[in-house]
């Protein structure tokens, strides 16, 4: 776990983990470390930059598609500088007790196909969110999860987490009307629960963001909303209940154009970027069948 304590925001520049290799990150049952986690009120999610970022950037958040306060991204959509009000509790690195809050100005960008990811532009910036709680931003590494790597994945909205390695990339993940590409299947010790939607996969080799958790086969059905399946190149389909899933983000940082902004038609932008490309997008729900209201059914 990381100290706290820095003499400069100059400092910001690494990150709250990014290249701690010579640290002893946590097990499964020993406590994590919450500097950059958030919660929102029906997800996880973590305060994050890139390479470029500097600490008098907009701070960004990140959480999953479908965890857009407007509604689930229909399958195609797009949805691109959208303004939001929606706030964030920040997480004591420690306790992981709410400190504070940090508010969105836009949403940049959200989708839940081929990915499943929101990106946050925020009010603060890096060193306003330093001053204030004395809390850095994770890095996005600008690379693919490699298997067998280790990593924990740690919830805001339910303050733990989880800890457990790369399985498998999967070339196709099919949930409901949802198609997710090159998605990341955890080793059975991860069962992230409904409301971890959004936390980061964190690689305990490095501390950078890797991937996002978002979903779960629960019950063992095929391809049904909360029972995602895996499609072969083939096109043969597989479900293996109880196992959980993250998507891919390090496809954002190429399409970034601005430290607030994307640009989709850039070159090695991998990010959707048809035709449905919406900025008032209305949304959609889902009714849950289950009792809790609060934590929608779709990996919340």
């Amino acid at each position: 776990m990381k100290s706290l304590f820095i003499t400069s925001l100059v400092l910001l520049s690494l990150g709250a983990h990014a290249n701690e290799s010579a640290i002893e990150f946590p097990t499964q049952s020993e406590n994590y470390n919450f500097e950059g986690i958030v919660a929102l009120d029906n997800c996880s999610g973590a305060i994050f930059r890139t390479s470029a970022s500097r600490a008098t950037d907009p701070a960004l958040v990140m959480t999953n598609g479908h965890c857009l306060e407007f509604g689930m991204p229909n399958p195609g959509v797009v949805v691109t500088d959208k303004p939001s009000t929606r706030r964030f509790g920040v997480e004591d690195p420690k306790t992981s007790e709410i400190l504070g809050s940090v508010h969105a100005r836009k949403v940049m960008y959200s989708t839940m196909t081929t990915t499943d990811l929101t990106v946050y532009v925020l009010e603060e910036s890096y060193a306003d969110i330093f001053a204030k709680f004395k809390v850095r931003p994770f890095m996005l590494a600008n690379r693919y999860p490699k298997i067998g790597e280790p990593i924990n994945i740690i919830s805001g909205y339910h303050h733990n987490g989880y800890t457990c390695k790369v399985d498998a990339i999967i070339p196709t993940l099919l949930e409901a009307e949802w198609t997710m590409h090159e998605s990341i299947r955890f080793t059975p010790e991860c069962k992230p629960i409904h409301g971890t939607s959004g936390s980061p996969i964190i690689s305990r080799e490095t501390g950078e963001i890797i991937g996002i958790n978002n979903t779960g086969n629960d019950d063992g059905e095929m391809c049904t909303m909360d029972n995602p399946c895996e499609v072969s190149a083939d096109g043969k389909k597989t479900v293996h209940q109880g196992i959980g899933y993250g998507e891919q983000t390090n496809w954002l940082f190429p399409c970034m154009a601005t430290a607030t902004d994307v640009d989709l038609n850039r070159k090695d932008c991998r990010l959707p970027r048809d035709s449905k490309s919406v900025r008032n997008y209305s949304g959609r729900t889902f009714s849950s069948k289950h009792k809790n209201a609060d934590v929608p059914r779709y990996r919340f």
